[in-house]
């Protein structure tokens, strides 16, 4: 499942920050998905259901300059 690998690898979106596409084939792995990913300051952005399962593109949070 793409948590575990998340996990595995926690720093790099930590870190680098980048634009995430992430699927599920549940909605509880959905949810779980979601839910790390939260925590780790990202936000969805659009969520696309497809054929056995769902994506969603999730991206940083960033704070507002100026």
């Amino acid at each position: 499942m793409e948590l575990d690998v998340l996990k595995g690898a926690r720093r790099a979106p930590e870190h680098w920050r980048p634009l995430l596409v992430r699927e599920a084939q549940t909605s509880d792995q959905f949810d779980s998905l979601r839910a790390f990913l939260s925590d780790l300051q990202y936000r969805p952005t659009r969520r696309h259901r497809c054929p056995g399962g769902a994506a969603a593109i999730g991206a940083p949070i960033t704070e507002a300059v100026g």
